[in-house]
């Protein structure tokens, strides 16, 4: 039997020790691997072929929390047919090396890189004459396909979004010719995890109860919205929704697996704005009160005001509410792309959302009892010590449960990489880091690595350090610094 090995590059912003999730993007994978119906979907859609669906052995490796390749025994790696890895900017550095050692180990072994930095700077990747299949884009519909051609030494003709030996041959990036809910559960693959390597400190920014690792659960693909700093854009051109019976699927699945603790993670889970209370009464129908905990993001935009337009009474009330509706399920808090506490700056990058609108959202959500975790950046272009002043101000006045501070990395492809208003003080990938991963959202080492027309990198970290220690006077005044975590 074949075997497939599915890799995470070590997380130079991770701190602590303990990976923070389970890695979604490798058990979809993983899942889309082991799943004879989806592969012949995907022959069905994308063209008929002589070959029928093999079987794999996989194995995932999430190396996460690996401070260096030498902890790790690589032998444990070797004498695999296919080895698919995926990497942010920050972790690309790391998976060059992972492949390099493993392709000198393993000379006929095939190669193929996924994630968002291949799929954002996938020429850079040619230089390295390591990779077999660079795969661009979604690679749930294309990475079976890939797999099958590659270890049935078929031609590479179906699979699309693919950049191969130089020669570029995309998908058309507005189509996905497979259905969302037809997608295998991520969840089928938790067995494939080790689950000791991952932190189960719970949901701490929303004083959270359970303590289990916590699971990642996609809501959606895509994003109707623009926002200046974003490269989802660049990724994706269309939008695809999973039903939600198909979202409390993936819930009881991971319960059944001795997972508690979901985070939803698609910024735009609140669009429309009813969907989390439809979820909510779902959940409600599935689960004992207190059996899970859940969080999600949301925009404070026109949704909201939208939806509360249609409802008679008090905002305020009404959110109240809503919140208390959705805690009846188990969910434990909220977080809002917050961005920037000044007002103009947050029209320059296009976010379209409204401080009045998060003030609202932060203070009903509090009042049911749900935590409200925010999301800044430091370092956006014309963002000066004023803006961040205004910031400060903003933090003080509302009190987040909990905050994450990142410096500002202009992505590939996006309007802000080529902005000369920026400047890049390294181009090594490894000093890309934004943010540390949670529990360490407020440690204080990081430095920013690019400097602005009005503010320089040193001055861009002490903006960060500010900002942290604002919100963290704060806070400890109300409940004390040890609450402030994830």
């Amino acid at each position: 039997m074949k075997r497939i090995l599915l890799l995470k590059p070590p997380s130079p912003t991770l701190v602590n020790g303990k990976i923070s999730k389970l890695p979604l993007e490798l058990m979809s994978l993983a899942s889309a691997l082991s799943s004879k119906p989806f592969y012949n979907l995907l022959v069905e859609k994308y063209g008929s072929i002589d070959k029928k669906a093999s079987e794999y052995q996989i194995v995932i490796e999430d190396l996460s929390s690996l401070k260096s390749l030498s902890q790790k025994n690589i032998s444990s790696l070797e004498c695999f047919d296919l080895v698919g890895i995926t990497s942010t900017t920050s972790q690309i550095n790391q998976a060059v090396n992972i492949c390099s050692i493993l392709k000198e180990k393993n000379p006929n072994a095939k190669f193929v890189i996924g994630g968002p930095h291949a799929s954002l700077a996938k020429e850079q990747l040619l230089v390295y004459n390591l990779f077999d299949v660079i795969n661009v884009g979604e690679g749930i519909e294309s990475f079976p396909l890939i797999a099958s051609d590659i270890l049935n030494d078929a031609p590479f003709y179906r699979a699309e979004n693919i950049i191969y030996d130089g020669h570029r041959n995309y998908k058309d990036t507005s189509k996905s010719l497979v259905s969302i809910n037809n997608y295998p559960l991520s969840s089928n693959s938790i067995t494939l995890l080790d689950l000791s390597l991952y932190d189960t400190s719970g949901f701490i920014a929303h004083d959270g109860i359970i303590k289990t690792p916590i699971a990642l659960i996609q809501t959606s693909i895509g994003c109707n919205h623009n926002c200046s700093f974003c490269s989802i854009p660049q990724i994706y051109n269309y939008r695809k929704f999973v039903c939600l019976e198909r979202i409390c699927e993936e819930f009881i699945q991971y319960f059944k697996n001795g997972i508690r603790l979901f985070h939803i993670v698609d910024d735009t889970f609140s669009d429309p704005f009813g969907r989390p209370l439809e979820l909510s009464t779902l959940l409600n129908n599935t689960f004992r009160q207190g059996m899970i905990e859940w969080v999600f993001n949301i925009r404070a935009d026109d949704l909201v005001n939208r939806y509360l337009d249609n409802l008679s009474g008090n905002n305020f009330k009404n959110l109240v509410w809503y919140f208390n509706q959705l805690s009846k399920s188990g969910c434990r808090g909220i977080s809002i792309g917050v961005e920037t506490g000044d007002s103009s700056l947050l029209k320059r990058i296009n976010k379209r959302t409204s401080l009045s609108c998060v003030s609202l959202l932060t203070d009903a959500a509090k009042e049911a009892g749900l935590g409200v975790k925010w999301y800044l950046m430091v370092g956006l272009p014309g963002q000066n010590w004023n803006s961040i002043f205004k910031t400060a101000d903003f933090i003080t006045k509302n009190v987040p449960t909990g905050m994450a501070v990142s410096f500002f990395i202009p992505h590939i492809g996006t309007e802000f990489f080529s902005d000369k208003r920026i400047k890049f003080e390294s181009n090594n990938f490894n000093d890309f880091l934004s943010c540390p991963e949670p529990k360490d959202r407020y440690q204080k080492t990081l430095k920013s690595i690019i400097s602005t027309d009005v503010m320089n990198n040193e001055e861009i970290t002490k903006a960060r350090n500010f900002l942290i220690d604002t919100f963290l006077e704060n806070k400890g005044k109300k409940q004390g610094v040890e609450k402030c975590g994830l």
